[in-house]
């Protein structure tokens, strides 16, 4: 606790722990004291002959609540957060180290969210009244340099960032709480089932275009088409050609110029096309970008990404890792940043670009100086106590940056034009010719070096092989994490910081489920989006979502007062609500399908019925396969071992087969036909049992 009587020029208010000693070291003229308040730990020093204390807030400390029961949830207000245990703890320090302080620095991140947290505190926990007149530093990472300049150029806390922040979290709590509500509402009403279910104006119609892209994919028909190819033989090997007219949609036609080549004997050369092309750097990284080229080279989900860049952040190693800009902030000292890099671990690659006359990157099309914060780039601190994780990625923005700082590369492409018996063929290749900057972005970047061998037109070569492939039209990809935000970030909903969690939200919820990298909607997941779709289509819609997107940017910009926005939010919910009401059993009714489909081990069609028959287990320990038409089908279950529905299904009947492990090994069961090991046919399905 503090001494009784101990004063502070300045409070600095931080957003987490590692920010506010980095704020206070980079600051103090002289050293820093570590001190326990209400057990959060705070940093004392002194600058400019000013006493000082750097405190924590440990992110959000306080939330939006409502003290409605029901819904539609029209009555808000701002509290300490729920279920954190260290909250109120913060909030004492907090409040009690500003009585002690003559002024207080918000020093919070620069963004919407940074602002909440700051202005929140101010607010609801201290109680101040002017917050315009507060201080704020504003920086873009955690340097010595950066942090000084901010500390040399305060601003003052920005209310229209601070409303806006307000204004996301009070309608998103709006639409979300109140029809959350409304789904589990009506599930209990048509089922006396009790359900966590949720829905939101940016989650649902993200799970709407992945159940959407589903349906697409389940009514594709794939479409035949042919593909012609040749092998010529070429001094010292062979070479690879395709018809000009590939695709072939005809197959009388793809036969036709396949007996003609076929028929030929040698191939003519019909022209040699070589073209040089210069490749740009690619643009810094922004938010969106750095998840993408994360989630391609080491599979890490969106939200992840931002957890994992944070982490970087607070060591001081990059600059402030949300952001929506491709642009360096003017003023960068690119060369103190390659001399820091140069003694970090790269110091060929560095001491390569130092060399240049001019260091000029690369600048995407977004932000500018609308953005609150530039495009990501590393600071030239060391990093230091990083994971594996978050040196890899730490690694992949490094050679980013240097790729942006780097020479155009220049890759040569070769076309080679060949007659076969009047048919055209082609092949072609391409090699890099300067690397520029792929030589600092590998092993991130590169193009497949395909050399052809030197040829001449009017050269007769030998046709060897002519095939003729059959192959089928693909139905639509499914969404990955990284492709789904992306589609929200193209559609204009969600914020950089918010989509990767939204993603994680629908897995979460149980309304998609990952294959592979790929997510696939469940059952459940298909219902909610259906009944949304059916009986409340403007929370469906990206129009609606994309809309009220500009009026958040429209309070921020100060064109559009908070009170305004949440009004009409309102009477939009309440409406909706009025409609959803209207048909609640019905909307019921479809859900409990949902969850019947989506709970439970289902292992195939009953055959009296042809409804589904699932794996259920009581808490007395019964376990039983059970038809879901009442009284219908019932297969009793061994009590002991553990039960596992295998993804195979049984060749005599078609129900799939259960694994039952127990102390002295494994055996596998159809419940219909018996344990597996008196079936003639074991040894056909043993290998699948897995």
């Amino acid at each position: 606790m503090l001494a009784s009587g101990l004063q502070y020029d300045v409070m600095f208010l931080a957003e987490k722990g590692k920010q506010a000693e980095r704020i206070a070291r980079a600051l103090a003229d002289g050293g820093v004291s570590r001190r326990g308040v209400y057990g959060v730990s705070v940093f004392e020093f002194e600058v400019d002959g000013l006493r000082c204390v750097a405190v924590p807030a440990r992110g959000h400390l306080y939330e939006v609540y409502s003290p409605d029961r029901g819904y539609p949830v029209l009555r808000m207000e701002w509290r300490p957060v729920a279920g954190v245990k260290d909250a109120p703890r913060y909030i004492r320090a907090i409040v009690e180290l500003y009585r002690r302080s003559r002024r207080v620095v918000v020093c919070t991140d620069y963004d919407i969210e940074g602002e909440l947290i700051g202005g929140n505190l101010l607010e609801y926990a201290i109680g101040v009244r002017d917050l315009g007149s507060v201080d704020r530093m504003k920086f873009s990472s955690l340097t010595k340099d950066e942090i000084q300049r901010a500390w040399r150029k305060l601003s003052k806390l920005d209310l229209n960032m601070l409303d806006a922040g307000r204004a996301r979290h009070e309608v998103d709590y709006l639409w979300g709480i109140s029809f959350s509500r409304a789904l589990m509402t009506a599930l209990k009403l048509a089922e006396g089932w009790s359900k966590s279910l949720s829905a939101g104006r940016v989650q649902t119609p993200m799970l709407i275009e992945v159940v959407r892209r589903e349906l697409e994919r389940q009514r594709f028909k794939p479409k035949p088409y042919w593909e012609v190819y040749a092998t010529i033989q070429v001094p010292g090997g062979v070479l690879e050609a395709a018809c000009r007219l590939n695709p072939f949609w005809s197959r009388d036609e793809a036969e036709e110029a396949c007996r003609r080549a076929s028929s030929a004997g040698y191939a003519v050369v019909a022209g040699v096309d070589r073209r040089r092309v210069r490749r740009r750097p690619p643009p810094p990284f922004d938010t969106t970008e750095l998840q993408r080229e994360c989630f391609r080279h080491f599979g890490l989900p969106p939200d992840r990404v931002i957890e994992e860049a944070e982490a970087i952040y607070l060591a001081g190693a990059i600059s402030y890792p949300r952001t929506d800009s491709q642009r360096y902030p003017p003023g960068l000292d690119h060369r103190k940043v390659l001399k820091g890099l140069a003694s970090a671990g790269y110091g060929e690659l560095a001491r390569r670009l130092l060399e240049k006359r001019e260091l000029k990157p690369v600048e995407g099309r977004k932000g500018g100086e609308e953005s609150a914060h530039p495009a990501i780039y590393p600071t030239g601190v060391k990093p230091e106590g990083l994971t594996k994780t978050q040196m890899r990625i730490y690694d992949l923005i490094v050679r980013r940056y240097m790729a942006t700082l780097a020479d155009d590369a220049i890759r040569e492409t070769v076309s080679i034009r060949l007659d076969v018996g009047g048919v055209e063929f082609r092949a072609t290749g391409s090699r890099t010719v300067y690397e520029g900057w792929l030589r600092y972005y590998r092993p991130y970047a590169g193009f497949a070096e395909v050399e052809l061998p030197s040829l001449k037109a009017g050269e007769r070569l030998r046709v060897g092989e002519v095939k003729l492939e059959e192959k089928e039209t693909k139905p639509p990809p499914r969404y990955t994490p990284m492709k789904l935000v992306l589609w929200a970030e193209e559609n204009g909903i969600g914020t950089k910081a918010t989509r990767g969690e939204m993603v994680k939200k629908l897995l979460d919820r149980g309304y998609v489920v990952k294959k592979g990298s790929q997510l696939v909607p469940t059952q459940l997941g298909v219902k909610v989006a259906e009944v949304i779709e059916s009986y409340c289509p403007p929370l469906a819609s990206v129009e609606m979502t994309r809309e009220l997107e500009g009026k958040l940017l429209g309070i921020q910009s100060g064109e559009l007062s908070r009170s305004e926005v949440l009004k009409e939010a309102a009477s939009r919910v309440e409406e909706l609500v009025y409609e959803f009401n209207s048909r609640i059993k019905a909307i019921g009714r479809s859900l409990a399908e949902g969850v019947r489909e989506s709970t439970g081990e289902y292992i195939g069609v009953c055959s009296r019925c042809g409804k589904r028959l699932k794996l259920i287990r009581r808490r007395d320990g019964k376990r039983f396969i059970w038809c879901t038409t009442r009284d219908c089908t019932y297969y009793p279950l061994p009590r002991r071992g553990r039960l596992k529905v295998l993804d195979y299904e049984c060749p005599n009947c078609g129900l799939k087969v259960i694994s039952v492990r127990e102390r002295k090994g494994r055996w596998v069961l159809c419940v219909k036909c018996g344990p597996c090991s008196r079936c003639a046919r074991r040894a056909e399905c043993k290998s699948r049992f897995k």
